[in-house]
């Protein structure tokens, strides 16, 4: 099964690598990302709304997880088990990049993520 993060385009891929610092880079701001793209602010939220769309989409728990969020209002602070083997396998990190995040950078993720949706 190919991970989700390969079924983006080359654009949505580096814009959430950008943001949210995946693998080795430091997080950036929506203005560092656009200035790097040089396009305005917008479309990076764009971009990066319609690919974390698409990875839920192509989730087969997606729907499930998408209701769960709106029944669920408040926000754990740590993640389960579960959740973070389902974050990794969405963000297609590898066992190492999986290993090398620590359990607040994967909380912070699912929370950064959890708001954008």
């Amino acid at each position: 099964m190919e991970p989700p993060m390969q079924k983006l385009t080359s654009i949505q891929r580096e814009v959430l690598e950008l943001r949210f610092g995946l693998g080795t880079k430091e997080p950036l701001t929506l203005a560092e990302v656009s200035k790097q793209f040089g396009v305005s602010r917008e479309c990076v939220r764009q971009h990066e709304r319609r690919a974390l769309r698409k990875i839920i989409d192509l989730n087969p728990l997606g729907p499930i997880l998408s209701k769960e969020k709106r029944a669920n209002t408040s926000h754990r602070a740590t993640l389960t088990r579960v959740e973070r083997y389902m974050l990794r396998r969405m963000w297609g990190l590898d066992e190492h990049s999986a290993l090398i995040m620590s359990e607040e950078e994967l909380t912070a993720l699912a929370v950064k993520v959890s708001h954008l949706l």
